[in-house]
C-alpha cells in the first residue's frame, strides 16, 4: 500500500475509533456536515451589517471571500469528476458515515476547499471576522474526516484548492479595485471621501 493510502486508512480508522469513544460529538459533526456552507453564509451576512457603512475594506474582503469560495468549490468539483476516488465509507468494511451521503467522488473535499477559500479570502478584514472564519474552516475540515466522508488527503487537497482559489480572487480584487470603488460609490454602498 502506498504511504498516502496507508496514512489515509490510518486516519479514517482513528476517526472511527474516536467516534465510537465520543458519541456525544456526533450531533456537532452531523450539524457541520449538513450546514457548513450555511454557517459561512450567516457569518458573511451578519458581518456585512455589522461593518460600518463606509468600511470598504471589510466589505471588499467579504465579496472577495465569497468569490474565492465559489472558485474553490467549482474547481474542486471539476477535479473530483476527473479523480473519481471512492469515499472511505464505500471502501472500508464496517465504516459508516455520520450522515447519509452520495457515493460520488471523494477527492478533493469541496467543503474544505470552500471553507479554506472563504477564510483565506478575508485579507484586509478585521480580526473579529477573520478569526471565526478561520476557526470554522478548521473545524469543517476536521469534521469531514471525523464523519468518514473524506480521506485525510482529500481534506488536505481541498485546503490547497481553497488557498489557490483565494489567491486568484485576491488577484482579481487588486486588478478590479478602482472599478469596484467606483461601483460602490455610485451604488451608495459607501460614502465618497
Amino acid at each position: 500500500m502506498m504511504p498516502i493510502r496507508w496514512l489515509d486508512h490510518m486516519g479514517i480508522q482513528a476517526a472511527d475509533r474516536l467516534d465510537r469513544r465520543l458519541p456525544g460529538a456526533r450531533p456537532f459533526a452531523r450539524f457541520l456536515a449538513a450546514y457548513s456552507p450555511h454557517l459561512f453564509g450567516a457569518l458573511f451576512i451578519l458581518s456585512w451589517y455589522v461593518a460600518e457603512r463606509g468600511d470598504e475594506e471589510t466589505r471588499s474582503a467579504i465579496v472577495t471571500s465569497v468569490a474565492a469560495g465559489g472558485i474553490a468549490v467549482g474547481a474542486a468539483k471539476a477535479i473530483s469528476k476527473a479523480a473519481r476516488r471512492r469515499r472511505p465509507f464505500a471502501t472500508i468494511d464496517g465504516i459508516s458515515p455520520l450522515v447519509d451521503h452520495r457515493h460520488d467522488s471523494s477527492f478533493p473535499s469541496d467543503h474544505t476547499a470552500g471553507a479554506a477559500a472563504f477564510a483565506a479570502g478575508l485579507v484586509g478584514a478585521p480580526a473579529w471576522l477573520r478569526a471565526p472564519a478561520t476557526g470554522l474552516a478548521g473545524v469543517i475540515a476536521l469534521s469531514r474526516v471525523y464523519g468518514k466522508l473524506h480521506w485525510p488527503s482529500d481534506v488536505i487537497a481541498g485546503a490547497a484548492v481553497g488557498l489557490a482559489a483565494a489567491r486568484v480572487a485576491l488577484s482579481l480584487r487588486r486588478a478590479a479595485s478602482p472599478l469596484t470603488r467606483f461601483g460602490m460609490r455610485i451604488s451608495g454602498v459607501s460614502r465618497p471621501r
